[in-house]
């Protein structure tokens, strides 16, 4: 069956026959010839253009108005404008698409709506969907910075999973890419074959392309290719300095790896963290803004009111002028920095002040009215256990992995969130953020089937 469809003409003659004079009249009309297009077999993904030569019996253009297609499975598609008129002389093609999701024969009934004689036309299509046999590796190519002037070569390879050779009759590839190898070659059944594309960087000009193989006859879906594009670019390829951050990921000096967005700033006035200051958070940076650093002795540099030109509130519990001593001129009779006043909840033991470590000992040594809290025989995320199991519970179970979340617990259920939620000190088991065969991929990942290893993106089985 031919793969390009011809529709012909059909001329109504009408003839009224009666007691008045004779006579003819001719009406448009619009006909489907052959009532089926067969597309043959397709590769699955593939994308496959069809056409239809419309043509009308009037000696006026016809108008189509509307175009619609039965499809369960969504496969075909009219992709021109609407509406548009048929030319009497010559015809009008109208262009379609057929792309198949899954294997299997497939039945498009067109619809097409007019103000011919015949106002809704019916023609049919059909197509055999494949298993794809040539798949490219890998999903799409960054040639990165390339140098005005310069041309950078990258590997592509063609992989063949079907059970017979595949011939690549050519390629599509834009300029500045170039694909370096001849056309026609083929790849035999189960084998792969490496082939080379290129970018020539005429200036520091983005590119972008679509490398797309020609096999048999059927275009490949397409693979995405690029360079000199920092925004649409992968970390591998922009990232000079090898610090896991790029220049358009918030690195701010890609040629030092000890500066980029999350590294700890020092004090040295630079800017470490890429925040835009300087020694932001660090002793020599006045952070609260009154003047005086913790290098210059303010001893509580994230309140402005606190620092060694304040002056001294009594009551507060505050060591506000940064003299040692909390409300300094009440009696510290143990001699901790901390009166009754300041909140010192034993003025006789200078171990249990304010400013103390709370410890696991039964005792609130921080005097905040809680004992042990912050440590690992409390719950202090209230989920009834802590991370010392034999103190919170019957020692039956783990302890708590992180007790400042309540939804993080020995009985909590594992949620695809990069979390041990369960505590088990496994991540995201028996979720699509979990590789539960251990085959390197997930289901979020590409796995088609987490229980089985074989079963993954790299045997090339999984769709």
């Amino acid at each position: 069956m031919a793969r390009l469809s011809h529709i012909g003409v059909a001329i109504a003659l009408g003839l009224c026959a009666c007691q008045e004079p004779e006579f003819t009249t001719l009406e448009a009309s619009l006909s489907v010839d052959p009532d089926v297009v067969d597309l043959g077999d397709v590769p699955v993904g593939a994308t496959i253009p069809f056409v239809a030569l419309l043509n009308t019996s009037n000696s006026h253009p016809l108008k189509i108005t509307a175009i619609t297609i039965d499809d369960d499975v969504g496969t075909f598609a009219y992709v021109g404008d609407l509406p548009f008129e048929v030319d009497p002389a010559e015809g009008t093609v109208a262009s379609f698409t057929y792309t198949p999701v899954a294997e299997g024969w497939h039945l498009g009934t067109m619809h097409i709506e007019s103000d011919a004689l015949n106002p809704d036309d019916t023609w049919r299509v059909r197509a055999h969907a494949v298993p794809r046999t040539l798949w490219l590796r890998p999903a799409a190519v960054d040639f990165g910075h390339v140098a005005t002037g310069d041309t950078v070569h990258h590997a592509v390879t063609v992989v063949n999973v079907g059970d017979v050779p595949a011939t690549v009759d050519s390629v599509v590839l834009a300029p500045p890419f170039s694909f370096d190898e001849p056309t026609p070659f083929t790849v035999e059944a189960g084998q792969t074959r490496d082939v080379q594309i290129s970018f020539t960087a005429a200036d520091a000009t983005g590119a972008q392309a679509a490398l797309v193989l020609i096999a048999d006859g059927r275009a490949l879906p397409s693979m995405p290719v690029w360079a000199n594009d920092c925004t649409r670019g992968s970390v591998d390829a922009w990232d000079v300095d090898g610090d896991g951050f790029a220049s358009c990921g918030g690195d701010c000096d890609d040629d030092d790896a000890t500066i980029k967005p999350g590294a700890l700033e020092l004090c040295d006035g630079v800017d470490q963290d890429c925040d835009g200051l300087l020694d932001d958070r660090t002793t020599c940076y006045d952070d609260d803004g009154d003047g005086v650093t913790e290098d210059d002795g303010d001893c509580h540099d994230g309140a402005s009111a606190v620092n060694p030109f304040a002056s001294e509130v009594m009551g507060n519990g505050v060591d506000d002028d940064c003299d040692g001593v909390v409300d300094s001129g009440a009696e510290d009779l143990d001699g901790d920095g901390f009166t009754v006043a300041a909140g010192d909840c034993d003025n006789t033991n200078a171990a249990l002040n304010p400013g103390a470590f709370e410890a696991p000992d039964g005792v609130d040594n921080d005097c905040d009215g809680h004992i042990d809290d912050g440590t690992i025989f409390a719950d202090d995320d209230g989920d009834g256990f802590c991370e010392a199991p034999n103190r919170c519970n019957d020692g039956s179970t783990p302890g708590d992995c992180d007790d400042s979340s309540a939804s993080r617990s020995p009985v909590a259920a594992e949620a695809p969130n990069h979390d041990d939620d369960d505590c088990d000190q496994i991540v995201d088991e028996g979720t699509t953020f979990g590789d539960d065969d251990l085959d390197g991929y997930t289901e979020a990942g590409g796995d088609c089937d987490d229980a089985a290893p074989y079963r993954n993106p790299s045997f090339y089985n999984c769709p």
